[in-house]
């Protein structure tokens, strides 16, 4: 009798004890989701985790390889949360995987851009609804005229908030259209 409550125990434990961690800690010491839910994009900033699911996704994008300018705009018909990210000249597709350190990468001419549309955000000027990656790294796995993969750790702040108010901001995407 023993014998099989101590084996009743040990599968409660193990089914309902043992749950997973959907936490990590970023560089900048903030604890932050983890991607567990196979979204097509996460995006941690501000406290809070935006994910988006492959199917919701409406993205619009003007890809011009031949002129080395793309364009995305990814969001969903419910997401608080779109992304802008634009690559004019940057040769990525011949360099594929690339690392972006911001704001070195864009001395003089602007070769890559990632910002964000928050909204809900509560600021008191509208424009500050637009997030803009100000520092960090960008990383493009694969880019194809199908397929968007790269990943983003950093800093950012509303388009005209300047000085200290930079805040912690990371994600992923991974869409094929």
């Amino acid at each position: 009798m023993k014998f099989k409550l101590s084996i009743c125990a040990l599968l409660f434990l193990t089914v309902f004890g043992c749950k997973p961690n959907n936490s990590e800690e970023n560089q900048y010491g903030e604890t932050v989701k983890s991607n567990t839910t196979k979204a097509a994009v996460v995006l941690n900033m501000e406290g809070e985790t935006h994910t988006m699911q492959l199917e919701a996704i409406n993205p619009q994008k003007k890809l011009d390889f031949d002129k080395d300018d793309l364009q995305y705009v990814i969001y969903t018909n419910e997401s608080k949360v779109s992304i802008n990210f634009n690559l004019k000249g940057s040769n990525v597709l011949k360099s594929v995987p690339m690392t972006y350190t911001i704001p070195d990468a864009n001395e003089g001419a602007i070769v890559i851009d990632l910002s964000f549309f928050n909204k809900d955000r509560n600021v008191e000027k509208r424009s500050n609804k637009r997030i803009v990656f100000r520092s960090g790294t960008i990383t493009i796995s694969k880019l194809t005229k199908n397929s968007l993969i790269m990943n983003f750790e950093g800093k950012g702040n509303g388009m005209i908030e300047r000085g200290e108010t930079l805040f912690p901001i990371s994600g992923s995407i991974n869409i094929t259209y």
